[in-house]
């Protein structure tokens, strides 16, 4: 949108470079562009990542890592946890930081200890005091950190599992009462990992590998690697691991179409079955064991929704949205870059463009106030001119390949009227991050670059921008990131 702005400003100003062949008409629109460029939108809040963690009195509390990175505490009223009852996620609290990855896990006694990753690919972790169940500052466990696991197993040490910046799966072990050990490397590269503990002892692990199929792997109490990794197939861009009631686990994957697989162990003899798909779809998944069952949380369109399983050998309930999304700001801060190559220009300026995403996955523009330029000179006379949206189309974000589309039509408009040669015009441009020199959003950082190349509209039938291409791309950083 903002490369559109700006990109209708050049043909403006293109005309004019076009009749005189000098570059500081063009240079006069690009400042215009860049007033034109500086809006703000309205946006939908969602969530991106979560976890699950269980509660040994009452049901799960949930760790979310909202629009913008930021961190929430779901839970129960504080006296739904002093009275050991149900939790009905009433309660919120919002922990210190940003995180594009988290995992958590009960200490006792309802207390619980949080892992995430920031932005800049550190692993933090925190967990409430017993006393008064205030949370601690942020203590640093590593520094090269893209994914999060943890699982705790019935003897009491804690495992946590990481995906470095290598791509490698890492783990260390903590023991009860004592701190975690040193860092040990696997020979396994994945993008997405979770974890739980093994019935009878020690813990199982399942990683997506960079080729989206499903690996599963065996450790041992003391954290050790048990035999080789079982692949257990698939397409996936995430996967949740957990025990089922009664014994076994369940594996539920999302598929590249966000439709969601699931493979069960029912008894180590038979092993994993064969996939199963669920009548439902998610973009994020998280399994919890509770006293009723297995817990499924999802999230889909920036929603979380809850599905129960109440058996081993019994279906998933229909989800319930539990966490509903909401109006969520955002801006695009960056440049924007115009090529014009008849003219031989290729100049950029800053731009900070307001968006709103809607909960559906769609992307409006709420706001483009007009914009009028300073009056400066041309060989025939005085002019300013004007930049107008006089029509957006409905543009789209997809989460899951980090696509963002933004389609916009802009008018450029002259105040100085000439009598034979038409000044004005319109400019389509179909902005998008899959196009060339485009690189799709990235859920961590919020940096993105959307790309559209486009022909000048002009009005009559003497107008030296009709026809005329231009490219233009718009990089930088939505802060917020949705």
């Amino acid at each position: 949108m903002p490369a559109a702005a700006c990109a209708s400003a050049t043909r403006g100003a293109r005309l004019y470079v076009m009749i005189t062949s000098q570059r500081t008409w063009c240079q006069a629109s690009l400042a215009a562009c860049a007033v034109l460029l500086c809006v703000s939108g309205v946006a939908a809040q969602g969530y991106r990542e979560l976890a699950a963690a269980p509660r040994a009195t009452s049901d799960v509390d949930l760790f979310t890592v909202a629009s913008g990175a930021a961190i929430e505490h779901r839970f129960g009223s504080i006296d739904d946890i002093e009275e050991e009852t149900g939790v009905e996620l009433g309660g919120i609290e919002r922990l210190p930081g940003e995180a594009t990855d988290i995992a958590a896990l009960e200490l006792a006694e309802g207390r619980f200890e949080v892992f995430i990753v920031d932005r800049n690919q550190s692993l933090w972790h925190s967990w409430q005091q017993p006393d008064t169940r205030a949370w601690t500052e942020w203590r640093q466990l590593d520094s090269a950190t893209k994914r999060v696991a943890v699982a705790r197993e019935v003897g009491g040490r804690v495992e946590l599992f990481v995906i470095g910046s290598d791509d490698a799966v890492w783990h260390r072990g903590r023991g009860p009462d004592a701190d975690f050990g040193e860092w040990h490397r696997i020979e396994w590269l994945g993008t997405q990992l979770s974890a739980a503990a093994a019935t009878g002892g020690g813990f199982e692990l399942a990683v997506i590998g960079q080729d989206g199929a499903i690996s599963a792997q065996r450790f041992g109490a003391d954290g050790q690697p048990i035999g080789e990794p079982e692949n257990l197939g698939g397409e996936s861009y995430d996967v949740a691991l957990s025990s089922l009631p009664g014994g076994g686990y369940s594996l539920v994957a999302v598929g590249t179409a966000n439709d969601l697989w699931e493979r069960r162990v029912v008894s180590a003899e038979e092993g994993f079955r064969d996939w199963q798909s669920l009548p439902f779809g998610a973009e994020r998944v998280a399994l919890a064991e509770t006293d009723t069952g297995l817990a499924l949380y999802t999230i889909s369109n920036g929603e979380v929704a809850k599905s129960q399983l109440t058996a081993a050998d019994a279906e998933w309930s229909e989800p319930q949205v539990v966490l509903e999304a909401s109006a969520f700001e955002s801006e695009l801060r960056g440049r924007a870059r115009l090529i014009i190559p008849s003219l031989d220009v290729d100049q950029d300026v800053p731009v900070t463009i307001g968006l709103r995403f809607n909960v559906d996955g769609t992307v409006a523009i709420t706001s483009f106030p007009t914009v009028v330029t300073e009056r400066f000179d041309t060989p025939f006379g005085a002019t300013t001119s004007t930049i107008s949206l006089p029509q957006s189309g409905v543009g789209e974000l997809r989460r899951g390949d980090g696509l963002l589309r933004l389609p916009v039509t802009l008018r450029f408009d002259q105040s100085l009227d000439l009598p034979i040669i038409a000044e004005d015009g319109n400019l389509g441009l179909d902005l998008s991050s899959a196009n060339a020199d485009g690189k799709p959003l990235d859920p961590a950082t919020g940096e993105v670059s959307l790309s559209a190349q486009g022909n000048f509209e002009g009005d009559g039938s003497t107008n030296p921008l009709d026809g005329q291409s231009c490219q233009v791309i718009v990089s930088g950083r939505l802060t917020p990131a949705p």
